[in-house]
């Protein structure tokens, strides 16, 4: 079961693309606070400290949240709730938010891991006709693709474009990304 909600994850990072090495430090620091966020909880569990249990838990359901952890998020507030309804929340109700939260950290290092490879690594040349192709059928595979090969498209269109280029793909305006990369392709693909 997947536990990030990709297209949201790879949007958050287009629209971030200037500030996109801060943003992956953000994250990363995230996914390295896990054992002292879960040892903390356990903590606040141990000794009955409700309060500042449902802040840390709020505070991570706000940073995940954006990020498109959704399964993390809702075991989170449902865990929020219980703590202050003074519901007793089961042992197995905790262990499985762990493990919720370990599996979405997961998710996420290996989706922040693939926006730092550099080009070479990416695994092969963008195919402009089929991201085209793909823009024009409103797929959202276009999002996985363009998040993919961020840097790659960066070389390939100018500074300019390739800003209105990604900022058009993070706002969904398929249409639109389609017909600024048309005048990158090759002339045998658009028909000229």
């Amino acid at each position: 079961m997947t536990l990030i909600n990709r297209n949201r994850l790879d949007s958050l990072l287009m629209l971030s693309n200037k500030r996109l090495p801060q943003l992956l430090t953000m994250v990363k620091n995230l996914i390295d606070s896990t054992s002292d966020n879960i040892s903390q909880i356990q903590h606040y569990i141990a000794t009955s400290d409700h309060q500042s249990c449902q802040q840390l838990l709020h505070k991570l359901r706000g940073s995940y949240a954006t990020l498109g952890a959704d399964e993390l998020v809702k075991h989170s507030l449902q865990l929020e709730h219980q703590l202050d309804s003074a519901q007793i929340v089961t042992q197995q109700s905790w262990q499985h938010f762990f493990s919720v939260y370990r599996q979405s950290c997961v998710e996420l290092h290996a989706i922040i891991s693939e926006h730092s490879l550099p080009v070479t690594e990416s695994g092969s040349e963008l195919d402009l006709s089929h991201l085209h192709t793909l823009l024009k059928n409103q797929d959202m595979a276009a999002c996985t693709l363009v998040a993919k090969n961020r840097l790659q498209l960066e070389q390939l269109l100018s500074e300019v474009d390739a800003d209105k280029f990604l900022h058009q793909v993070a706002i969904l305006d398929f249409a639109k990304a389609a017909l600024l990369l048309q005048k990158y392709l090759p002339t045998d693909a658009t028909g000229k």
